[in-house]
């Protein structure tokens, strides 16, 4: 749930957020934090490289809020998410930053299915 939730929603914060949701320990927050630092932290080499591929080639119709909302949507982290815009334009780190408004509703809707399940099996 941690590693799902930082990597969907908004990155270590969203894993932080999660944790007393969760109940997670300590080594789980650690492991779930590092994923999805070391993913979003490649993502913005690997990004950079794609969009310099594809700007070489033409493979794709890319414009930067397009870049912007691909990257913001794949990318874990808000900070590693402007990295990646910034490194091709201001619009494309501009575009995503909307993504961190879903860690309440996911903190809302996750803590009262965890917590039904929880009490449906305790009985």
């Amino acid at each position: 749930m941690l590693i799902g939730a930082g990597s969907s929603i908004c990155g270590a914060a969203a894993v932080m957020a999660a944790e007393p949701v969760v109940r997670g320990r300590a080594e789980q927050v650690t492991v779930a934090v590092s994923t999805v630092v070391v993913f979003g932290t490649l993502a913005i080499f690997l990004y950079l490289a794609l969009h310099q591929l594809n700007a070489h080639y033409q493979l794709l119709s890319v414009n930067p809020v397009r870049y912007g909302i691909f990257a913001g949507s794949t990318i874990h982290e808000v900070s590693q998410v402007v990295a990646a815009g910034r490194a091709i334009t201001d619009a494309a780190a501009n575009t995503p930053l909307g993504l961190a408004a879903l860690l309440v509703g996911w903190l809302i809707f996750g803590g009262l299915a965890i917590n039904t399940a929880v009490s449906a099996m305790l009985g």
